[in-house]
């Protein structure tokens, strides 16, 4: 299944695994919509796009779209990409300028609160 969510009392963690467009935004918009409304509302999120190979425009807005969302309901959203300086994902999100957006992680542990987030996808 591309499309993958946990949930534990410290928040949410979704991941995305293989090709992020089409049906897999569906499926994400879908997954996100219930964290936003349903049983996880409130908690801090994690997006783990770690084994993501190819992002389209769709995924790349929706998951923009998501990350506003969540952080304007003030909580904390953080985005996993691989570290692989030739990552398809950290490519696409430097070219774009997404990477001076989103607070990245290079963990899916949850930073403590006052941790300080890189804001580039290094």
């Amino acid at each position: 299944m591309p499309i993958e969510c946990t949930s534990s009392a410290s928040g949410v963690i979704v991941k995305v695994d293989g090709s992020f467009a089409q049906a897999t935004v569906n499926q994400f918009v879908k997954t996100m919509d219930e964290i936003v409304a349903g049983e996880n509302a409130g908690k801090d999120c994690i997006i783990d796009l770690e084994k993501v190979t190819f992002m389209d425009s769709r995924a790349l807005g929706s998951l923009l779209y998501y990350y506003m969302h969540l952080k304007n309901k003030g909580l904390r959203v953080f985005v996993s990409v691989s570290t692989d300086p030739t990552s398809y994902i950290k490519e696409l999100f430097d070219q774009t300028k997404v990477s001076e957006v989103l607070g990245f992680i290079s963990t899916l542990k949850y930073p403590s609160a006052g941790t300080r987030v890189t804001s580039s996808a290094t």
